[in-house]
């Protein structure tokens, strides 16, 4: 018996609705895996025109979604403007993800959370988990290489090299346009951070010295990574995500390329 295909059900549901969204793909390298059946979907809820709390119902359905989350994710959506809907496949046990926006006031010097984020596997549904993304409060580049640094417990990991290549790479983006997140989970077993280079107008091709070099230490073909990209290397690079996942595994990812549905 097949595997459901929840990312293609997904995006056809989405298709259905006939409201604005955007759609960002993504690649993520762990030991020995070049992960490609990722999405991000950007949704612009008041084309809705009110039936917010009615579109997480249905996705609930579609994704299996576990009905806790339903519930609470029904209550947060009202009145937001977007809300990200994602989905990572794998082998062994495909990821779907709800990001609910909270609203951002004024960088101060304390991190303020931005996103809460439930991930579940639609296969298994007691395999869950709830994460939250801060915007840190940071003053300078030196700032955010520092961040990486302690997320890892003081190692500079794959993250923090690619970071800080990127980083010199878009060296005239403001911090305000870098928008550093770091992401902790409620039971404290993943750490990673977040960082938007869209501004900085990079192509792909740009970046790849620095995705080679992560594809080498990875255990990752050069050549898979150039099938993959073959078509998409003129796109633009849009952010980078790195850490430790829930299973002690470091972990890269690069999203590129956002574009309307």
């Amino acid at each position: 018996m097949m595997a459901e295909n929840y990312g293609k059900r997904l995006l056809t549901f989405v298709d259905s609705l006939n409201v604005p969204y955007f759609y960002e793909p993504s690649f993520k390298l762990m030991a020995g895996s070049l992960l490609s059946d990722r999405f991000l979907l950007i949704l612009y809820l008041p084309a809705l025109k009110g039936g917010e709390q009615q579109l997480i119902h249905r996705l609930a359905l579609q994704l299996n979604m576990p009905n806790d989350f339903r519930d609470a994710i029904s209550e947060q959506v009202v009145g937001l403007r977007e809300l990200i809907v994602g989905f990572d496949g794998r082998d062994k046990g495909s990821i779907c993800k709800l990001y609910v926006e909270d609203p951002i006031h004024s960088v101060g010097t304390e991190s303020q959370k931005i996103f809460t984020a439930y991930k579940w596997q639609p296969e298994s549904v007691n395999t869950k988990s709830v994460d939250s993304y801060y915007l840190a409060a940071v003053t300078s580049r030196a700032d955010i290489l520092a961040g990486i640094r302690r997320l890892s417990n003081g190692r500079e990991t794959q993250g923090f090299y690619a970071a800080s290549e990127l980083l010199f790479l878009a060296s005239k983006l403001t911090l305000d346009e870098l928008f550093y997140m770091e992401v902790e989970d409620q039971t404290q077993t993943r750490s990673s951070f977040d960082i938007r280079f869209y501004d900085a107008e990079l192509d792909l091709q740009q970046a790849m010295p620095v995705v080679y070099d992560m594809a080498n230490y990875f255990d990752v073909s050069i050549a898979a990574i150039d099938k993959l990209l073959a078509a998409e290397k003129n796109k633009k690079l849009g952010h980078l995500s790195s850490g430790i996942g829930r299973d002690g595994e470091e972990f890269v990812t690069f999203y590129y390329g956002v574009q309307a549905g």
